[in-house]
């Protein structure tokens, strides 16, 4: 394999997760069409070109009837291959000449040389046993209070209880506080329906 190509398939593999199919994929642009088939290849693709220039392709053989000594060229398409008909030129693009051309429309070694942080040259963080802040201050970004903390929130992970008791209650808390609680903003959500 080239370098342009492994470096097009290593550009690419930061992008997107590999695609185990099963499937086959037609495509058209209205002046080539073809297909590609999942690279473990369990979706069969098969296909007959005739000697008059028609290329039937179908999950089976057997789809159209064509009498053998109309059959030119009769195939599979492979796992992770593709197959592309250039009606413009009229003619059957080979596999390795589509990706190599799209391997080599750009720079794919350079991107990858000036952009791609590898996991080994990643510096080791700090770690810290204590926390940054108290639990209660970034929980105050959410409205939640200490009481919501200690009665809602920490019982939760110990206990894992089914439901909570509270979702269900109909009539607020006491409170001596000013600012409405998670407590109260849930209760009242739920007793306006």
């Amino acid at each position: 394999m080239s370098d342009e190509k492994k470096a097009f398939y290593e550009y690419h593999s930061c992008l997107m997760e590999p695609w185990d199919g099963p499937a086959s994929i037609a495509f058209t642009d209205g002046k080539k069409i073809g297909a590609v088939l999942d690279r473990n290849g369990l979706r069969p693709s098969r296909y007959y070109v005739t000697k008059d220039d028609l290329v039937i392709m179908a999950s089976e053989v057997g789809v159209l009837d064509v009498p053998s000594d109309r059959v030119l060229l009769k195939g599979r398409l492979q796992p992770g291959r593709m197959f592309l008909v250039d009606t413009e030129e009229g003619r059957i693009v080979a596999d390795e000449e589509i990706k190599q051309k799209i391997a080599s429309e750009h720079p794919y070694r350079d991107w990858l040389n000036a952009n791609l942080i590898k996991l080994a040259d990643v510096p080791e963080p700090g770690f810290s046993t204590e926390p940054a802040t108290p639990p209660w201050c970034s929980a105050s970004c959410f409205r939640l209070h200490v009481e919501d903390l200690r009665i809602l929130m920490l019982p939760m992970p110990a206990k894992a209880p089914r439901r909570s008791g509270l979702w269900a209650r109909t009539r607020r808390w006491r409170s001596f506080r000013t600012s409405p609680s998670l407590c109260s903003i849930i209760l009242s959500s739920f007793s306006r329906k």
